[in-house]
């Protein structure tokens, strides 16, 4: 099903922070809760997974500078993905396309991988 309306709706730090952790725990996004709590649905049983994050070792000064580097080009992802939502938001074609997008994810992953596995 595709969720093309969008409804604002405004919470207390409190309320907000409890939607957060519900989320958390069922291993579902806020909007999830919400959507399922509007529509008196009863919330999934999904249980969240822990994931397990490889820790990498001490890091040479080149690969500090690489981690920096990547944090940089995920701030500018996620830049991206603001416009572009905040674009469909207003009715407007967002700057970049679907496509553009996900490639563009993709190739971030593949360095991180290659960056974790220096």
């Amino acid at each position: 099903m595709v969720r093309s309306e969008v409804v604002q709706v405004r919470f207390s730090t409190e309320e907000r922070d409890q939607l957060k952790m519900l989320a958390e725990e069922k291993g579902i996004t806020m909007s999830q809760v919400i959507r399922h709590a509007a529509l008196g649905l009863e919330l999934p049983k999904i249980e969240r997974k822990e994931k397990k994050r490889r820790i990498p070792k001490a890091l040479p000064e080149i690969n500090k500078d690489l981690y920096r580097e990547l944090a940089r080009i995920g701030n500018n992802v996620n830049q991206i993905a603001r416009a572009c939502n905040e674009a469909r938001q207003w009715g407007s074609d967002p700057p970049v396309t679907q496509a553009v997008f996900d490639e563009l994810l993709q190739v971030l992953k593949a360095v991180g991988k290659a960056a974790i596995d220096l």
